[in-house]
C-alpha cells in the first residue's frame, strides 16, 4: 500500500505546480488528509520553484461540496483563471 500512497511518495524533488481542489464534505477522502498532503508537498517538494503563482506554487481550492465537487461557474472559472496564470508563466521559462 505505502507504494501507491501519495502522501508517502512525496520525495525532495522539483514537481509542477499545483491546484489542489477538495470538498468540505467529502465522505471518501476527507479534508484534513488533503491539507496534510498540501504540507508535506510544500515542505519536500516545491523548494526549487522559480514561478511565483502562489505560496510554494500549490493553490487549493476548499469547496463546500461532496465528493464529486460543485460545478458552478465561479469553480470552473478558478480553474480557467488558474491556467491562464500558469501556462504564460511556463512559456516564459522555454
Amino acid at each position: 500500500m505505502r507504494g501507491y500512497s501519495p502522501y508517502e511518495n512525496v520525495w525532495n524533488a522539483k514537481y509542477p505546480a499545483f491546484l489542489i481542489t477538495l470538498g468540505l464534505k467529502d465522505p471518501r477522502v476527507p479534508y484534513w488528509t488533503i491539507l496534510k498532503y498540501v504540507k508535506r508537498l510544500r515542505e519536500r517538494g516545491m523548494k526549487h520553484h522559480k514561478i511565483e503563482l502562489c505560496q510554494d506554487n500549490i493553490a487549493v481550492d476548499i469547496q463546500d461540496s461532496g465528493h464529486f465537487g460543485n460545478n458552478t461557474l465561479e469553480n470552473e472559472a478558478f480553474v480557467w483563471g488558474y491556467l491562464n496564470k500558469l501556462i504564460p508563466a511556463k512559456l516564459e521559462l522555454l
